[in-house]
């Protein structure tokens, strides 16, 4: 519990973390900050720690996978156009939320699309 106390959570929530692991085994702890910082202190008190992580997507090579021009793919999957461009020329970077879409759309572009145009 300190550990958790320790890396930002309140003595309530780290309490009801404990609690779970003890209950079921395992806990998930939201941490805002620096998660990878979070796993190593746990590590070194033989506590297990994943850290969830988005992979990048190559949304040009994507794109072209799938035989669309930027204004398609934009519009089929609900985008911006500039935001696509501006991600194909390396001008920005996906936030998280985009790269998790963009990453459903690599494996499952009809079923994205297909929840995206349902009513």
């Amino acid at each position: 519990m300190r550990i958790l106390v320790r890396c930002g959570l309140s003595p309530r929530r780290a309490k009801e973390i404990v609690d779970a692991l003890n209950k079921r085994g395992e806990a998930v702890a939201l941490v805002d900050q620096a998660p990878k910082d979070y796993a190593r202190r746990f590590a070194a008190h033989g506590i297990s720690a994943a850290v969830p992580t988005v992979r990048a997507v190559d949304v040009k090579a994507l794109r072209e996978r799938l035989g669309l021009s930027q204004s398609e793919f934009a519009a089929r999957f609900a985008l911006d156009h500039t935001l696509i461009k501006n991600w194909e020329q390396h001008r920005s970077e996906p936030p998280v939320a985009a790269r998790v879409l963009l990453n459903l759309i690599d494996r499952a572009p009809d079923t994205v699309s297909e929840i995206l145009t349902s009513k």
